[in-house]
């Protein structure tokens, strides 16, 4: 005995059945696709700009900053390495070895 929903429902889903406009809607999506990437390529063009004139406007600061410092600890200089030549300082620069190496999983094989 056939069921009559099945009829219904395929009677249904033939009327559902229609060609989509395959041309139009391919062409709409593509298109949309292009903008959307040329204003993404833009964008990305225009960050990059932005960037380049920030770093190149900052880089005297940042060169004078790095002077500065270097002035600063061209003084520490005798004094730190005379720390590392001590047996407190050995200890520490060996401490900081083995923290590295465990932090980068050289010793956990």
């Amino acid at each position: 005995m056939p069921d009559p929903w099945d009829d219904e429902l395929a009677c249904l889903f033939e009327e559902a059945r229609h060609a989509l406009p395959a041309g139009d809607f391919a062409e709409r999506v593509a298109s949309r696709i292009r903008k959307k990437r040329r204003r993404q390529t833009l964008r990305r063009i225009a960050v990059w700009l932005i960037g380049a004139v920030c770093v190149a406007a900052a880089s005297p600061y940042i060169v004078q900053g790095s002077l500065a410092v270097a002035d600063r600890t061209e003084s520490w200089i005798p004094a730190v390495g005379g720390a590392l030549l001590s047996p407190a300082g050995w200890a520490g620069s060996l401490l900081f070895a083995l923290w590295i190496l465990w932090r980068t999983r050289a010793l956990r094989r």
